[in-house]
């Protein structure tokens, strides 16, 4: 049997990790940067076709208002929609007749007509309705609200409603004849299997769409054959805005997850592409990757024999010596008898353990010292997300601040800032983007203001800046102003672009308080005056009377 301090068991173990290495070796060098080339290849073709569906969506969606235009414009309509609607009776036929045209002129999917009242004149799933039931068929409940702002407004209103497992996008027009709101008109488009079959005629390959409430419609290939959609990462897809794919290598098929935008709301676009010739590469790379570890074993494993006479033989002579380290180092540690099991292994074990208690000996406590030292320090006076200075270290040298004003005669200005809109933006994009928000534009402030001034961070979106040698209003607005500007660009994170302001409130020492309780109210009094003007603006509290 072998002895537990054996040194076959640190070669066996050498050896295999060499193995192991040379394995995961030829598999980065030979096999990952074709498939990931590969994998380049297929992203960058599926965010071509993702383009260009967008495209084509986009353009379908911004055709419906130019064509609901056009029938707001058409007089002969608005004209027989006047006399219609003072006679039902009256000629309804060649009414009907020159709305189906104008249908299959536009080639809509539906069209919806009703009068001032709400009440359904003409639709195009039902081709017609007759005039003795058209006063008392109210439109449908997904257009009402459409119609309503449409007639109340007098503009086209467009928008997105789900009906029967499927989405219809429509724009909805107001009819006006000599002044008058006759009604309006609802055209649109549905987006079923139908609209997916002509996305994918254009594009050359298979489609669906995943919703969030629907889950898997519209699929353009209805002979079944489409492989299983995960949707889950679908959903996953519409929430985070990032394409993400799955692979199925036994059966050379992979899915592509594209999220697509059909007018406010987010779907997944699912791609299905064969792998079969563009993953060919790959079986040629997998042959020689196992070559290679063929080979480069054999030379492992003569180089194991090479490593034992030429550094592990050396090690024994080190053992002694390790033995009296350990022995020191547990001493040192507080261990009255040193642990049994330092001692157990081989001579290049018991060295490791060696070197590995003494350097936990001698770093352990201080470096656990300075870690604590630093974190106290820093977590005392600056904020932890954005580097500036906390509500504290602001206390602090407000303080300072006010007290040299007073024995010097100096003046300084205090500015109480609120960033706009940030609250919607993290709800709506999660607390990631939020932060990185937030250090952006702690960044921008930062920039904004003077190399004199200092800026701070109160909590949560609340800012304050110190201004030394600030004796004017004029001075204060000018860089509140540059602070409005600097905070206002667009912020792009994560591919998302936002938009953010600010609001700042204003007091100047002694103009407005010359203690620390004054000036802050001050401040706080002209932010609030901001926000209920509007906010993203600045403004300078008004100077306190005297007695």
């Amino acid at each position: 049997m072998l002895k537990n301090n054996s040194l076959i068991y640190p070669i066996l173990g050498f050896l295999a990790l060499t193995a192991l290495a040379s394995v995961t070796s030829g598999y980065f060098i030979n096999y990952a940067p074709v498939h990931k080339r590969i994998h380049q290849q297929l992203d960058e073709e599926i965010a071509a076709i993702g383009a260009d569906v967008q495209a084509r969506i986009d353009e379908e969606i911004l055709g419906l208002p130019r064509l609901a235009r056009v029938l707001q414009a058409d007089k002969r309509l608005r004209r027989e929609l006047s006399h219609f609607n003072e006679d039902p009776n009256a000629d309804s036929e060649r009414f009907h007749r020159y709305i189906k045209g104008q249908i299959e002129l536009f080639n809509l999917d539906f069209l919806q007509l009703v009068n001032a009242e709400g009440r359904l004149i003409h639709d195009l799933h039902n081709q017609h309705l007759p005039p003795d039931i058209a006063p008392d068929q109210p439109a449908k409940p997904e257009f009402l609200p459409d119609i309503q702002e449409a007639m109340t407004y007098k503009r086209i209103v467009l928008n997105m409603a789900e009906e029967d497992n499927t989405y219809s996008i429509h724009a909805t027009a107001p009819l006006f004849y000599k002044g008058a709101v006759l009604g309006a008109i609802t055209i649109g488009t549905l987006i079923n299997g139908a609209f997916s079959t002509n996305l994918s005629e254009y594009t050359g390959t298979k489609l669906a769409l995943v919703s969030n409430s629907i889950g898997l419609f519209a699929v353009s290939d209805g002979s079944g054959k489409w492989p299983a959609v995960d949707i889950k990462m679908a959903r996953e897809v519409i929430l985070e805005g990032k394409r993400q794919f799955s692979e199925e290598h036994g059966n050379a098929q992979a899915l592509f997850y594209q999220p697509v935008t059909f007018v406010d709301r987010t779907f997944t676009l699912v791609i299905f592409l064969p792998l079969e010739e563009s993953h060919a590469p790959l079986f040629e790379s997998a042959k020689r990757l196992v070559h290679t570890a063929i080979t480069i074993t054999i030379l492992v494993v003569m180089l194991g024999g090479a490593t034992y006479f030429v550094l592990i033989h050396p090690m024994r002579k080190l053992y002694g010596k390790a033995r009296i380290l350990l022995e020191v180092c547990s001493t040192s540690a507080g261990m009255v008898q040193p642990d049994p099991g330092r001692f157990r292994g081989n001579e290049l074990q018991v060295l490791d353990n060696a070197l590995e208690t003494a350097s936990m000996t001698v770093y352990a406590n201080m470096g656990h010292l300075l870690e604590q030292k630093e974190r106290f320090e820093t977590l005392a006076v600056r904020d932890a997300l954005t580097g500036l200075g906390n509500r504290r270290m602001f206390q602090d040298l407000l303080g300072t601040a006010t007290a040299l004003c007073r024995r010097h005669g100096g003046k300084l200005a205090l500015f109480y800032m609120d960033l706009d809109k940030f609250k919607p933006i993290n709800d709506t994009l999660g607390h990631d983007i939020g932060d990185m928000l937030l250090q952006e534009a702690a960044s921008r402030l930062q920039e904004a203001v003077r190399d004199s001034d200092v800026v701070f961070r109160l909590g949560g979106d609340e800012f304050a800046a110190l201004l030394p040698e600030c004796s004017t209003t004029d001075l204060a607005l000018e860089v509140g102003n540059r602070v409005l500007v600097r905070v206002k660009e667009p912020y792009h994170l994560k591919g998302h672009e936002c938009s953010i302001g600010v609001s700042i409130g204003i007091s100047l020492f002694p103009i407005h308080g010359e203690d620390i309780d004054t000036l802050l109210k001050s401040a706080d009094s002209a932010l609030y005056s901001v926000k209920e003007s509007g906010r993203g603006r600045c403004a300078v509290a008004k100077p306190i009377k005297s007695a």
